[in-house]
This record gives structure tokens, sequence and C-alpha cells, in this order.
């Protein structure tokens, strides 16, 4: 989810990288839970990635996730994506334990990876930013953000969330100039093939495959829309038209 506040006023004011120190650091997070239980459901977007690792760690496919109320479709900054659901009093989210630790820790969503790290995405690339106070850990030590995210290849992730941003930027683009109907078919047409259809273990070297599918299948869509559009507006105005053609030609 997009925020377009002043950095200063919930970061430290840094730009960090992957192989940057950052106070990160929660040992353990001493038995706090506080993060995993704040009514913040629907910012925690998923992304491809983070729906293929969940669908590892349970076993269970992107609809089994939606119908077992794991996670739930919003329209996020124009666009349906999934999210992390909360549940209960304290809007806790779902794969938290009696213990309240990670069910799905090794799994988790790279919004989780991250906390309290946030992304700044500048031009074609983005930075590491610390969001102050979102940890209700103070005392905090000094961690690598590389070895704190904990994904690997880094760079590979790293090059697709580059990829992804762009790809969303570009499809709210196309949303918001888009009839009500293409809207609708676009936005299923995105579900289907980034979460509804099941990613193989090497997720990054699909990426490419995925995008391109996307790439076809949304300007065909957009190709059916207009042509859907044209037909509408000559049945419409098709009679008015061919009297004015035929006045011109007497005119002349």
């Amino acid at each position: 989810m997009l925020r377009y506040e002043d950095l200063s006023t919930f970061t430290d004011g840094k730009r960090y990288a992957a192989e940057d120190m950052a106070a990160l650091d929660t040992h353990g997070c001493a038995g706090c839970s506080r993060c995993c239980e704040s009514d913040m459901g629907d910012s925690l977007v998923l992304d491809p990635y983070d729906v293929a690792e969940l669908s590892r760690a349970t076993g269970k496919s992107f609809d089994e996730l939606l119908t077992g109320f794991f996670i739930e479709l919003s329209l996020v900054d124009g666009v349906i994506l999934p999210h992390i659901k909360m549940n209960g009093e304290k809007k806790g989210c779902l794969f938290l334990n009696e213990e309240k630790r990670c069910s799905v820790h090794a799994h988790r969503p790279s919004v989780c990876r991250l906390f309290p790290l946030g992304r700044l995405y500048e031009g074609t690339g983005f930075s590491y930013i610390l969001q102050k106070d979102e940890c209700a850990v103070t005392e905090r030590g000094d961690v690598r953000i590389r070895d704190w995210i904990g994904i690997e290849p880094l760079e590979e992730h790293e090059a697709f969330i580059r990829k992804w941003h762009k790809f969303l930027g570009l499809q709210r683009k196309r949303l918001n100039e888009a009839s009500p109907e293409l809207r609708h078919e676009l936005s299923k047409a995105l579900l289907r093939i980034f979460y509804l259809t099941a990613w193989e273990e090497d997720f990054f070297s699909q990426v490419p495959q995925r995008m391109r599918e996307a790439g076809e299948a949304f300007r065909k869509l957009t190709s059916e829309d207009a042509e859907r559009r044209h037909e509408a507006w000559m049945e419409e105005n098709g009679e008015k038209i061919r009297k004015v053609m035929n006045e011109a030609d007497r005119t002349e």
C-alpha cells in the first residue's frame, strides 16, 4: 500500500540498501506479538511471491486461503489485491498460534519480513526505510538488512519487487482509463494469472512468462472492450450519422 507522507514524520530519515546495518534486532520479540495483533490487515498487501510462499507453508491453494478466511481481497490504490485477514477482538493475524508465535514464519509475507522496515520507491528502484514508533521493542540491536529479510537470492527478489511495482503502476493507469466492464475483466485476469494459477517451486524464473501472459491478456481485453464500445456507439448513433452523410451527399 502506498503512503504519501513526509518521510521525517514516520522514519529516521535515512535510506538503506540491503548490505547496510540498521536497528532491527528485536531479540526474538521477547514474547511480543503486538505488530501481529494490530488492526492493519488491509495494509498487509500480498504480492504473488507472498501467496506462493503461504501456499507452500500451508498446503492450501489461493482459493483455499480465501475461503478459509486467512486472506481477503480489497481495492488497493485502484487495484484488487489480496491481504492478510485479521480476526478476533484484537484483530490478530490468523497465522498466530496459541503461543502468539507465527506458524508460517519461514514463509511469512514480505511485509512481515521487512517490519519495521518499509520500501521507498523512487524512479525505477527503491530503498529501504526504517519506520519509527512502529515496533514495540525500543532497544534494538543492529542487523544487516539482507539477513533481517532472510530471502535468498535477495537480488532476484528485489528485481521481482521492482518489476511488480512498475507493473502495478501501469495497471492502475490502465484501470483508471477503463470502462467499468473492462476494469472488472482486467481485475479478474490479474488475479487469475498472478494468484489463482499456482506457482512452481522456482518462483523467480516464472515471473517473465507471467508478465508476458498478462500483457497479452490485457491488450486483448482492452481491444475487445474498445470494439464493444465502438459497436455500442455505432448502434446508438449510426442512424444519425447516416442521415448527416445522406444530407451531405444531396448538398453536393
